[in-house]
């Protein structure tokens, strides 16, 4: 069950409907007038959020968002279909918990808390670039500083920086260098946006995904993959992170987060090799190193890791913690289930914090969340869909189970000392959907990955409209005020 390619298809699909008019636009030029990103006196009326019918106005000024209301209702019950799953997983996670406490003297460690910036992924496609749904960006940020974030996760996809990529999709030496230089003061407003608000900025600087279509067919990038051999794959990749570094200037930046879903996503199964990919890693750095950037190591610091899924993944974690100008080793977790890897990955990451330690490196989780699934997910025959998985994540019976993996979650960062963990979601921070509102339920387990997906359109829908909304008020979720809790305190041990 894996955080993988599946799964940011899946939530990029769900959040392509929030980016009201994304997708109509991605084909039209990029707006030349920026949003205002900048923190502005609270007094300033919200503006709506922009609809496919008001697409906003892109001059509009933003305003700083008022104190988050509480939506805390008590949690509905479990519906019978999903009792049996919500004990499953309830028990994974006490279970879980209780190791924790067992080895926690209960002392608080300065986690610097994160949530992902959804609507700033460049696998959404160019409809990103819009003034209106930099518009939904602003708001979307806004949303999650509510709840107390120190920091901001952003994926700067490769090769979003390369205008070999722009010239393969037939655009002349010119036009290619104009949409670097797009995307790049794009990310620059992003990273402004992010800082001006007092927030840290963590980079995932990830290969885009060739299996997700965004709004414009152009910009899949499988075909250019298919075009480069691995020492070219690596040296452009290289260039894109020094781009990030000198020009974007991140907290942190990591350097690749799951060696798996790279071996996909970019047909190079040389990374399914620990040791040919912890080289190209080590020459990533290296590169950086050699480009002279001001603050490296310092202001910014370097990460790389895998999810602690990864087949494998003592090799490819020893072979991390060896490369010296490494200052984080970085893991993602998103399956609860004890069987993963043997041990579950609570334990690979609690293992993985210790190889980093004694190393004399930090560790980070960029990426977390938990699955409402006990199946193995991804591309194994007769897995759990994770489209399905995203729309099941939105119920609001599953609040309180939520709210404890929170819990534990943060007590395994205090723990364990991780400098950040950043939580992998959106929608249900600021709106939950009731279960018993929908005309027709889901059918679980499904037959197959099809199955639901009328019905987990209609969910994200539905969603969609409540988290526009929520973030117009702004509001939060009971799950987004949990995590606030967790945030704002050590959890009790």
């Amino acid at each position: 069950m894996k955080r993988n390619l599946t799964a940011i298809i899946a939530t990029l699909s769900l959040s392509a409907i929030l980016l009201a008019g994304c997708n109509q636009a991605a084909s039209q030029p990029p707006s030349s007038s920026p949003v205002n990103t900048q923190v502005t006196p609270s007094s300033v009326p919200p503006s709506p959020l922009p609809t496919v019918e008001n697409p906003g106005t892109p001059s509009a000024v933003l305003q700083s968002p008022l104190p988050s209301k509480t939506v805390a209702p008590t949690a509905p019950a479990v519906p019978a279909l999903f009792q049996s799953l919500y004990n499953d997983l309830q028990g994974y996670v006490s279970n879980e918990d209780k190791k924790i406490s067992a080895g926690w003297d209960g002392s608080g460690y300065a986690v610097n808390y994160a949530t992902e910036l959804l609507t700033a992924d460049g696998n959404a496609g160019p409809g990103i670039l819009q003034a209106s749904t930099q518009q939904v960006m602003i708001e979307e940020l806004d949303g999650e500083r509510l709840m107390g974030v120190k920091a901001i996760t952003v994926q700067i996809g490769f090769p979003v920086f390369d205008p070999n990529f722009y010239m393969f999709t037939e655009e002349t030496a010119a036009q290619a260098q104009q949409s670097v230089q797009t995307w790049l003061d794009y990310y620059q407003s992003v990273a402004q946006a992010i800082k001006s608000r007092g927030l840290k900025m963590i980079v995932e600087s990830n290969p885009m995904l060739a299996l997700y279509i965004s709004s414009n067919a152009t910009f899949n990038p499988g075909g250019y993959y298919k075009t480069l051999d691995f020492n070219t794959y690596q040296e452009r990749r290289s260039e894109h992170n020094i781009i990030i570094a000198r020009d974007i200037k991140p907290d942190y930046l990591l350097l690749q987060t799951e060696p798996q879903t790279d071996a996909v996503n970019d047909y190079r199964t040389e990374l399914t090799n620990a040791t040919r990919d912890t080289a190209m890693i080590r020459k990533f750095v290296t590169d950086l190193e050699s480009a002279g950037i001001p603050g490296l190591h310092t202001t910014m610091q370097l990460g790389s890791g895998a999810g602690a899924w990864q087949a494998d993944w003592q090799a490819y974690f020893s072979g991390l913690v060896a490369i010296p100008g490494l200052d984080k080793i970085d893991t993602h977790i998103y399956n609860i289930m004890p069987d993963v890897n043997k041990i579950g990955e609570v334990a690979v990451a609690m293992q993985v914090a210790d190889m980093a330690h004694a190393a004399g490196k930090g560790v980070s989780m960029s990426e977390f969340w938990l699955h409402k699934s006990t199946a193995l997910v991804g591309f194994a025959e007769g897995a759990d869909s994770l489209v399905d998985i995203r729309a099941r994540d939105m119920f609001s019976f599953w609040a309180p189970l939520d709210e404890q993996f929170l819990q534990m979650i943060a007590k395994l960062a205090n723990y364990k000392h991780f400098d950040y963990i950043s939580g992998f979601g959106f929608f249900y921070w600021f709106a939950l959907t009731d279960y018993n509102t929908l005309k027709t339920p889901p059918v679980y387990p499904p037959a197959n990955s099809t199955q639901n997906e009328a019905i987990d359109s209609q969910i994200t829908i539905m969603q969609n409209q409540l988290a526009k909304q929520a973030l117009a008020k702004p509001q939060l979720s009971s799950t987004g005020n949990a995590y606030k809790a967790v945030i704002m305190s050590v959890p009790a041990r």
